[in-house]
């Protein structure tokens, strides 16, 4: 296309869109040659944008055919995709970007929320082991005369505060002890 007028562009893009009918395939190509020769003249960012608007409405893509060609847009703009002054929320070519940075951000957030709960899932573990643990040996000092009520109160307590109790069994020389901790 020689042509210098943006409104060439417009035509063509009319044309590309006829005679691709159906063939999305064909659209691609189109769509293509259409941002390379948009890009080729040097038009001001204002009409750029415009026109890249109008070109990318009406030679809509699938998302995996927009994906294509927004790498292929990243190479002919040395991947500034920035340089067409186009806002990405306004484009199928931006909504395709987005969802590509919602799906990158949904793993993220996936993934560290599953580490989190692994984390907890091991602390909550290692907290009701010591819990065990404390019951059995205060069971072991004193008998089966422990009251349930100690019982449930130890399996509630934070892990620090079973510690205490842990190293203090061996000072112990009564449930009145035990109860002193527990208060």
């Amino acid at each position: 296309m020689r042509s210098e007028n943006p409104f060439a562009l417009v035509v063509l893009a009319g044309l590309y869109l006829i005679k691709s009918g159906k063939n999305e395939q064909q659209r691609y190509e189109f769509k293509r040659i259409l941002v390379r020769l948009l890009l080729e003249r040097k038009y001001p960012k204002e009409k750029i944008q415009s026109l890249f608007d109008f070109i990318d409405g009406l030679l809509y893509l699938s998302s995996s055919l927009e994906m294509q060609f927004k790498q292929v847009v990243e190479t002919m703009t040395e991947g500034d995709d920035h340089t067409m002054g186009i806002p990405a929320h306004l484009t199928n070519y931006g909504q395709v970007m987005y969802e590509q940075g919602m799906e990158k951000g949904i793993e993220k957030g996936i993934e560290k929320g599953i580490e989190k709960g692994i984390e907890k899932g091991i602390e909550k573990g290692i907290e009701q082991g010591k819990a065990e643990l404390l019951t059995r040996l205060l069971v072991k000092k004193f008998g089966d005369t422990i009251p349930d009520r100690y019982l449930q109160h130890i399996r509630a307590l934070p892990e620090a505060k079973l510690d205490i109790i842990t190293l203090a069994i061996f000072d112990m020389k009564d449930l009145a002890d035990l109860e002193r901790y527990l208060s």
